[in-house]
């Protein structure tokens, strides 16, 4: 299959006077910004146009909404690029499901079963911490959810040998607190959980008995007992650890400490028992995965967070990362389809590992297309202290960066100050009087350092419709590539229309 897709071949053109520059496959994996403001044309303009041309060449993708019209428009593309049979939507009263936590379990060893979910969780909760935005940077904060997510897990497999978002939910919930005691499980969900634990660790370790010589066990010290026992079960350490932590660590936490702990865990877990984000992501056989992306289908999640709010968000970035890591597994010299991520308001959906996915993101074919208005909303997704220190990185990786109509100055300083400045001629007259009042004139030419687009430019840039007669313009600047004129940033026009 990797023979079928030629990674330089142009999926698009820019042209202009003097010649064309070609956008290639190749171009698409070094993901693309798209920047302008409300009622630019940047989703009809250059959006819509990247999304057609992508599709046009077989590229299969993950599209998550953040507006209710997301989904309308990409039918709408599919459907003009013959490509409506690929277009698999996860929507309520849909037909398509994907059981999350089942599909984790089936994509590494039992032994990294707890991990592989934990990393999933982490991810998404450590995003809507960092909208918060409350903690900051606050290691510990990070520390203690981490261990809390941990050890819940943790003992959610050990007594039941599986991991189910309600499992997990009741757990945290009844979870003890500093004056709590040990006594019956009774309706206790996690009481129930620790004495199962319990039971399951004491039949491995029988188990493990009646494999040894008896002989050996009379013999033996209590203290060599328990140490050979240990080697061999080690859920009796899990379980010893688990102890340690609920009736120990937990108790040392302050009562304000422990419930923020509880609010972000149960708050997102919560969300995720809601309908119909619960039937979609987490009870009903999965009939769709993100690897159906490197066979050409479309997967659309239609949970628009304008109208789920947090739990379409949540339940958005959670697949997300899961289709990440999926395709960051793949292997292209087996499958070199290439494919997209595309995020319409992305700010709203960005997760922490983002940085680091589209840094290997040009080598695992990935053309990851992020959307946003401007870079103030890209600082209040990140958080935390100088959130615009942090955000240079994430920018830095775009190798294509799109900038329409806009009136942030601070975006348009940034669009005008990428785009970089050339030594320009400035002509200039003189006059100078004589002594019998003769008048001399001269011309001369001095060269100064200009910025070639001017912040102010970028706001009188065309934003589509019949009063533009549909035209779309957007400044484009392309790294590793330069256009005819020399430089490495063109003004483009993209049709509404075409």
């Amino acid at each position: 299959m990797n023979n079928q897709f030629d990674i330089d071949k142009p999926i698009l053109g820019f042209a202009c006077e003097s010649g064309r520059t070609d956008w290639t496959m190749r171009s698409s994996f070094a993901a693309t910004l798209i920047v302008g403001g409300t009622g630019s044309g940047k989703s009809t303009g250059s959006c819509r146009t990247i999304a057609k041309r992508m599709l046009r060449n077989n590229y299969g993708g993950l599209v998550l909404t953040v507006k209710e019209t997301d989904v309308q428009d990409w039918r709408a593309y599919c459907l003009e690029e013959g490509r409506e049979n690929d277009l698999v939507i996860i929507e309520p009263g849909g037909q398509y499901y994907f059981d999350t936590l089942d599909y984790i379990s089936t994509c590494d060893t039992r032994a990294n079963y707890a991990n592989n979910i934990f990393k999933s969780l982490k991810e998404v909760i450590k995003a809507n911490e960092q909208r918060a935005a409350a903690r900051g940077d606050d290691v510990f904060w990070e520390q203690a959810n981490d261990m809390f997510l941990k050890n819940i897990i943790s003992l959610c497999l050990l007594a039941h040998g599986k991991v189910t978002l309600q499992l997990l939910f009741e757990i945290a919930q009844t979870a003890p607190r500093k004056n709590d005691m040990e006594g019956e499980p009774g309706e206790n969900a996690f009481l129930i959980a620790f004495e199962a634990a319990k039971r399951n660790v004491r039949t491995l370790t029988e188990v493990w008995n009646k494999r040894q010589d008896q002989s050996w066990i009379d013999n033996a010290s209590q203290k060599e007992y328990e140490f050979a026992v240990e080697m061999e079960v080690s859920e009796i350490r899990q379980l010893r650890m688990l102890r340690q932590f609920f009736y120990r660590s937990m108790f040392s936490l302050g009562e304000k400490t422990r419930a923020v702990i509880d609010f972000y865990f149960l708050g997102f877990v919560h969300s995720m028992l809601e309908e119909p984000i619960y039937s979609l992501f987490f009870k009903n056989r999965s009939n769709v995965k993100p690897e159906d992306c490197l066979d050409g289908k479309i997967i659309l999640i239609n949970l628009p967070v304008k109208i789920y709010d947090a739990a379409g968000q949540n339940s958005q970035q959670l697949f997300k990362y899961v289709w990440m890591k999926a395709m960051e597994r793949r292997n292209i010299q087996e499958n070199g389809r290439p494919v997209f991520l595309v995020e319409d308001e992305g700010q709203e959906l960005l997760l922490p590992c983002q940085n680091k996915f589209m840094l290997t993101a040009r080598s695992n074919r990935i053309a990851s297309v992020f959307i946003t208005q401007n870079l103030a909303n890209i600082y209040d997704a990140i958080g935390g202290d100088k959130p615009e220190y942090k955000s240079q990185s994430l920018l830095g990786i775009y190798g294509t960066q799109i900038f329409h109509a806009n009136s942030s100055v601070e975006t348009n300083k940034y669009a005008s100050e990428l785009i970089g400045q050339a030594w320009m001629m400035e002509p200039s007259t003189g006059y100078q009087l004589g002594g019998k009042e003769a008048v001399s004139f001269s011309k001369n030419k001095k060269y100064t350092l200009q910025f070639m687009v001017r912040p102010e430019e970028i706001p009188q840039l065309k934003n589509g419709g019949p009063e533009n007669d549909f035209k779309v313009e957007a400044y484009i600047h392309l790294q590793h590539t330069k256009f005819p004129s020399g430089f490495n940033h063109h003004k483009v026009t993209f049709l509404q229309n075409s």
